[in-house]
């Protein structure tokens, strides 16, 4: 048999489809299918409805795809199974190493080939027009179909998967499926058995699709069946993923929903109208990029800066307003900054944008899993990001840094830890950065005042959480205590000049850097169990908190009542622990102590006696 077809160039093309005994005969609809020519498809099947049933089986299509244009290929094909019957449709073979599309595919039957290349260039006209007529001709239930057309999403050539990536036009930009550092767990794994398809479906709709054709993500743009078929997807050199129709009309863009990373030309603002925001949001974690807790959003009053909030309520930074050069919250940026900066404010949005002075420069802002601002440049030479500024400046300064009872300290890597008898909450994010969990107890409260339920475990050296509860009626350290142990909700108490309890988490907890001296200490409630004798040898608590630099008038009498003058306690603690040093060369003279004690000679800070520690022990 002799078919002449058009190659879409103006010109005839001639195949030769012979029919050999045991083997498939390719026929002109084969053909017109393969090539994508769906004018002579759609005109084949007015002719003749019965060709259908003709369209060679989903088996070959390994063998078309390579083959189509070769006619000497076409005459080897192998020949089609009867139909399959219902019963022996599965979405993937229960093995997981067969578990592929080809696997699936050899079951669709007749008529499937057609399913496949139309779903593969999301033409959704063909494919409905085949659903109407694959009833009427008996070929294959609507399940299978619609478990094909899922598959022909996927097709090569249709979609970005696995290593397939796309680049735009002048090569700024790429699209396609990463693995953030220190990932394992990835949306491509090497062996390909967990693939994830991006591309455009035959509704118009830019959309993400697991291997068995699950809809993970859609653009959910609703977009009409004779637009749906002029309907591309672009990657501009803006770094924007636009979807859009053939006459440039724009229906979705990645610019209007930016994560955590603010490129030149993307509005981070407020519509008025609908009330939409876009606001620039941290990652999880280092290697997940699931929302974080953290958000950076123009000021909803209306003013011309940007604050970061943590869960979206608490503000803890502010940019300060925009005068037209700087933000008065930066101390970094200077009038000859090197990007120019654009709000507007009117009835209908208030918004930033921003450009580049230079447009070779590569560079971005990101809200950093920290909770930081970051203002980005790459350095072609270091072949790395630098780090121009980062607000705000101190991390221990971003609100629940650490999470619930975690501490921060500036001075160490990392930079939160947890105190002692806590652990963190989740060790897995902890590790990949992620503090926001925070920390817990080893152990849970016994919530009973009696001799072995919960126990203080003073924590020197740390900041007071700020909002504790209205200050409480003690007129001594051991009655704030016993304030506390009334309610399982209190989970520290400082006795000073006053008593304070604090309810619920400690969020903000904070190594202190500065003169500690005359500073109330933190009591951490835990269980007993995580209280041993060592941490509560009143010795030995001394010399820590005089060597730590700790407050210390947690060590006084009780029936002081905190009255004392903190330079001179801080003195007398500090004679005190060099008088029982190990070394007796170390030890002072009473002449010595006298003059430490009157304040005529500097006393150094001591160090821990060992024998205090090993006595602990």
């Amino acid at each position: 048999m002799i078919a002449s077809m058009d190659d879409g160039n103006g010109r005839k093309k001639t195949i030769a489809l012979t029919s050999t005994a045991g083997r498939a005969r390719a026929t002109p609809i084969d053909w017109a299918a393969a090539s994508g020519h769906y004018d002579h498809v759609r005109e084949l099947l007015r002719l003749d409805p019965n060709l259908l049933v003709k369209l060679t089986s989903l088996r070959l299509i390994r063998c078309l795809e390579s083959g189509w244009d070769d006619d000497a290929r076409l005459t080897v094909l192998p020949s089609p199974p009867p139909p399959a019957r219902p019963s022996h449709i599965s979405p993937f073979p229960a093995s997981r190493s067969t578990a592929t599309p080809t696997a699936c595919l050899r079951w669709a039957s007749y008529g499937g080939w057609l399913l496949y290349t139309s779903a593969a260039t999301g033409n959704e006209s063909l494919a409905n027009g085949f659903f109407s007529r694959a009833t009427a001709s008996n070929v294959s239930g609507h399940p299978r179909q619609r478990r094909v057309l899922r598959i022909g999403h996927h097709h090569p050539n249709s979609a970005v998967s696995g290593s397939r990536t796309v680049v735009s036009t002048g090569g700024n930009f790429e699209l396609g499926f990463f693995r953030p550092a220190g990932d394992s767990n990835t949306a491509s794994s090497s062996d390909g058995s967990n693939h994830y398809y991006l591309a455009v479906a035959a509704d118009g709709n830019l959309v993400l699709t697991n291997e068995v054709g699950e809809l993970v993500w859609s653009s959910n743009v609703v977009i009409s069946s004779s637009s749906s078929n002029g309907t591309v997807a672009l990657l501009l050199d803006s770094g924007n993923l636009v979807l859009r129709r053939d006459d440039g009309e724009v229906l979705w863009q990645s610019a209007e929903h930016p994560t955590d990373t603010w490129l030149p030309g993307v509005r981070l603002g407020m519509n008025k109208i609908t009330g939409h925001v876009q606001a620039l949001t941290c990652w999880r974690s280092s290697s997940d990029p699931a929302p974080g807790v953290y958000s950076l959003g123009i000021d909803p009053n209306g003013t011309s800066q940007f604050f970061t909030y943590w869960n979206t309520t608490v503000s803890f930074w502010s940019s300060g307003e925009w005068n037209g050069n700087i933000f008065a919250g930066v101390p970094e940026m200077t009038s000859h900054y090197f990007y120019n900066f654009e709000f507007v404010s009117n009835a209908n949005a208030s918004y930033f944008d921003y450009s580049l002075q230079d447009p070779t420069v590569i560079s971005r802002f990101v809200l950093d899993v920290s909770g930081q601002v970051r203002q980005l440049i790459w350095v072609p030479s270091a072949d790395e990001w630098m780090i121009i500024w980062a607000e705000p400046h101190q991390l221990c300064d971003v609100y629940a840094v650490c999470g619930a009872f975690g501490v921060c300290d500036e001075k160490s890597e990392p930079f939160c830890s947890c105190p002692t008898g806590f652990r963190p909450s989740s060790m897995e994010d902890w590790e990949l950065g992620d503090h926001s969990h925070g920390c817990r107890r080893n152990h849970p409260l016994q919530c009973d005042s009696g001799k072995d339920g919960d126990a203080f475990l003073l924590v020197p050296g740390i900041s007071l959480p700020g909002n504790p509860s209205p200050p409480v009626e003690a007129s001594s350290a051991q009655d704030c205590r016993l304030a506390c142990l009334r309610s399982c909700d209190c989970n520290a108490y400082s006795y000073g000049r006053r008593c304070a309890l604090w309810y619920g988490d400690l969020l903000n907890l904070q190594r202190r850097v500065d003169d500690t001296a005359g500073m109330d200490d933190l009591h951490l409630r835990l269980s007993a169990m995580d209280v041993s004798s060592k941490d509560q040898y009143f010795p030995l608590v001394a010399a820590r908190n005089v060597s730590e630099g700790a407050a210390l008038v947690a060590l006084l009498d009780e029936r002081l009542q905190g009255d004392a003058d903190p330079r001179e306690l801080e003195r007398a603690c500090r004679v005190a622990c060099w008088c029982v040093q190990d070394d007796e060369a170390h030890r002072p003279t009473m002449e010595q102590v006298v003059q430490a004690l009157e304040g005529v000679v500097a006393v150094n800070v001591p160090p821990i006696p060992t024998s205090l520690q090993a006595f602990a022990d």
